[in-house]
């Protein structure tokens, strides 16, 4: 996957991502950084639809309240 920026401070962001294995409605993947920003994974895996689980900040929320594990 590849960011562009969409504003005059954004930066340039590659994420090459793999899947390891489906567990239903959660996936795990492996993930290799060609150039390290801040939250990358995070902000990757949330754009094409796919947050971190249990992550608040960016959309992983959502599969918890959806669920209901806790």
């Amino acid at each position: 996957m590849v960011g562009y920026p969409d504003q005059d401070y954004g930066k340039h962001a590659i994420t090459h991502y793999k899947v390891i294995q489906r567990f239903g409605y959660v996936t795990l993947i492996e993930c290799k950084l060609e150039t390290g920003r801040t939250h990358q994974i995070r902000a990757h895996m949330k754009h094409i639809g796919h947050p971190l689980f249990h992550d608040l900040e960016y959309g992983g929320d959502k599969i918890i309240k959806r669920h209901q594990f806790f």
